[in-house]
């Protein structure tokens, strides 16, 4: 079963819901009341799922092998709530035999087709963007490092060079005017690349925060294209179905 990718979690398809019998739903004996495209996921077990994330959803769908879980849903016509009883397995476990989309009325391709394949883009483009966005982290993580240790480096440089040259003389330690100025040409240089480094981290920052709005939009239109194609779907089983009426009605006149 394949949800939206945020809350609410609407159905977008469906494959190997089995039942407690061990039964898909589509095959015959099929236990539970059939879960489609467009239906909300409301709760896992006991737990609502309006406002979590999707990490939290497969941690809550997971667990051992064949155990059961009881989902609830509401129908996308009406609201309505109804609850399965579903076994937990691997994904594809239980392969079933393709079928062809094909419109009954007039031979053709389901036209459907081209929206999956547009979700399959957009998915390779988020998947892109998602490994581009892994590296900035890192390249945030490090630029923060080493603007810290800059400035660290700096302080005790700076708390040095004051004291260098608020210490009054001794015999025991005659003040050294060259390494005073070397101390401060030091300091000022430091202080230069932490200023560097901080323009550098400022950039990263930014650029990760318009890559996270690019995945945002990403996502979003890869949830609509789903919907559409879920939508087209429904709308092909629906003409499908009004055929064979067609087909017996056809039949019966004769």
């Amino acid at each position: 079963m394949e949800v939206t990718k945020r809350p609410p979690f609407i159905v977008l398809s469906v494959e190997d819901l089995m039942d407690t019998d061990y039964i898909l739903q589509g095959q015959l004996g099929y236990g539970n009341e059939l879960v489609k495209p467009g239906d909300k996921l409301l709760r896992v077990e006991s737990v609502a799922v309006h406002a979590t994330t999707v990490k939290h959803l497969h941690e809550l769908l997971g667990g051992t092998m064949h155990s059961l879980v009881v989902l609830a849903f509401a129908r996308a016509q009406n609201g309505a709530e109804f609850h399965i009883k579903v076994r937990r397995h691997g994904l594809h476990e239980h392969e079933r035999a393709p079928q062809a989309s094909v419109d009954a009325h007039s031979g053709k391709e389901d036209t459907s087709a081209a929206s999956a394949d547009s979700v399959s883009q957009l998915q390779e483009q988020v998947s892109v963007l998602e490994q581009e966005q892994a590296d900035i982290e890192i390249t945030l993580g490090q630029n923060a490092l080493e603007t810290h240790t800059a400035k660290q480096e700096c302080k005790a440089m700076r708390k040095h060079l004051e004291l260098a040259q608020s210490t009054p003389p001794t015999d025991a330690m005659v003040p050294n005017a060259s390494c005073i100025a070397l101390e401060a040409y030091i300091l000022a240089d430091l202080e230069e690349k932490g200023k560097k480094m901080g323009e550098t981290l400022q950039r990263s920052r930014v650029l990760w925060r318009a890559n996270n709005l690019r995945m945002s939009d990403m996502a979003a239109a890869e949830d609509q294209l789903r919907m559409d194609l879920a939508k087209s779907f429904n709308e092909g089983e629906a003409l499908k179905l009004k055929c064979a009426n067609l087909e017996r009605e056809l039949e019966v006149s004769l």
